[in-house]
């Protein structure tokens, strides 16, 4: 079995975060190898479909849009089901013990019971869940490696200021220890948290305590971003064999080679009018029709010219140098393919002042950075420009 292990990050003060590696182009929506995507009647549905993301970013919205009828499976779900105890689970469940032996059985025996209570055919059902209480340890790769071409991940992504700044304002941290405000369920990098490695660790605890809340937040959504990607990328070994090996491979090796690996899909939105669209995106890459989507959860209220965007940005680079991110590192968490967004009208800054805001603290940090690694707002005299 295949675990992504703790990354070892090295110095560096350069921020060329807007290159794109050729592998890091994993399957997005439709797109996934477990799936074909001209019909819903070819598409092979799967058993389980989980969730991977921080929360704050649509799970809600997501998990019940594909609890809709018009998929090709009878839906049994449950919205952040765990197991008993799985909260307290010590040292990550590195060997996959806990999940199942215990958490696997729980997800069965209630998916046949709902599936016998509801008289549904077992043989048809797939459940879901599309939320986050699974992402302390190592739970996700764990189901991952147990269902295998059974089970498809959705990566659930929302723009990190956005993600950052709405835990922020209700939560002092993500660790689950000590007497600070903090998530229900989430992970940390501090000392203490007993919930084994993380990929992006902090270089002290000195460090990650001088942090402000954006701050801890922020590697949050980072070390999401980056757990998925190493987990996407175990299963491309099967992938790089097939296609290097395609001129003298048959179908039926092809087929061998592809089981064992689960679907990954990927929604990517930023605000409320593309979350509808990338959900039924979504639906249509795992073989169902098109829903009426509704965001059913506001974490925060959104007020026009009420949020200081550049001190996003300044705490974003400083917390980038506290980490030391080298290169590849930073081209997996913050990249041209996911820029930052300070271009909502939330923002009190004009497009002028948030450039200056790069460009200053990005120099104050030792960093050279790419302002269009961020996507500011159009200013009116730019509208209708080509």
């Amino acid at each position: 079995m295949l675990l992504p292990a703790a990354i070892i990050l090295t110095a560096s003060r350069m921020c060329y975060y807007y290159y794109v590696l050729a592998h890091q182009s994993i399957s997005i929506a439709a797109d996934s190898t477990n799936t074909a995507t001209s019909t819903s009647s070819v598409i092979k549905h799967p058993r389980f479909i989980f969730g991977h993301s921080t929360g704050h970013a649509g799970s809600t919205s997501s998990h019940a849009s594909l609890s809709k009828p018009g998929c090709p499976w009878e839906t049994v779900n449950h919205f952040e089901r765990m197991a008993p105890g799985e909260i307290n689970w010590k040292g990550g469940d590195l060997d996959c013990n806990m999940t199942k032996n215990i958490l696997i059985p729980e997800l069965l025996t209630f998916i046949d019971k709902e599936a016998n209570a509801t008289g549904k055919s077992i043989d048809n059902t797939t459940f879901i869940d599309m939320g986050h209480w699974h992402n302390r340890g190592r739970v996700i790769e764990c189901l991952a490696d147990h269902f295998r071409e059974q089970a498809a991940f959705v990566r659930i992504r929302c723009d990190r200021y956005s993600i950052a700044n709405s835990f922020a304002r209700q939560k002092q941290t993500p660790c689950m220890h000590g007497e600070l405000r903090h998530s229900t369920v989430s992970i940390c990098p501090r000392s203490g948290e007993d919930a084994g490695p993380v990929n992006l660790p902090v270089p002290s605890d000195h460090i990650w305590d001088a942090m402000t809340r954006f701050q801890k937040f922020l590697w949050y959504a980072d070390e999401m971003e980056h757990r998925w990607y190493t987990l996407t990328t175990t299963y491309d070994i099967d992938s790089a064999t097939i296609s290097s090996s395609s001129s003298i491979t048959t179908s039926s090796e092809q087929e061998s080679q592809e089981q064992g690996r689960p679907a990954f899909h990927e929604m990517t939105w930023n605000n409320a009018e593309e979350l509808p669209k990338q959900i039924n995106e979504l639906r249509f890459g795992l073989g169902c029709n098109q829903a009426n989507v509704q965001n059913k959860k506001q974490h925060v209220a959104h007020k026009t010219r009420a949020l200081n965007c550049t001190e996003f940005i300044q705490q974003d680079l400083q917390y980038r140098r506290m980490m030391n991110y080298d290169n590849a590192t930073l081209q997996i968490l913050v990249s041209r393919r996911f820029p930052q967004h300070v271009d909502s009208e939330e923002c009190m800054e004009t497009r002028q002042e948030l450039k200056e805001a790069i460009e200053k603290y990005a120099a104050s940090e030792g960093m050279q950075c790419d302002e269009n690694a961020w996507v500011l707002p159009i200013e009116q005299n730019d509208v209708g420009m080509p």
